[in-house]
């Protein structure tokens, strides 16, 4: 429900009724395996056995296309 965006009230109600977790655990719960893939990620970067990949790395290249100004610049 955090993941999915479900306001704090509703939550709340479906833990007093006890068919959630509190949004204080939810919110330890997050914090807790933060830390744990924080440090399982340094932990594997000191081992120099991974690589990492960025997604939507965009590079804008320039390409060059000739023009009758660029011909005439260049004589």
């Amino acid at each position: 429900m955090h993941s999915c965006g479900t306001p704090e009230t509703v939550r709340e109600l479906l833990a007093h009724m006890g068919l959630s977790i509190s949004t204080t655990s939810i919110n330890e719960a997050i914090s807790n395996l933060s830390k744990e893939a924080i440090a399982e990620t340094r932990r594997i970067g000191k081992s120099l056995l991974t690589t990492y990949a960025y997604d939507n790395f965009d590079i804008d290249l320039k390409h060059s296309t000739p023009t009758v100004l660029g011909q005439l610049q260049m004589t």
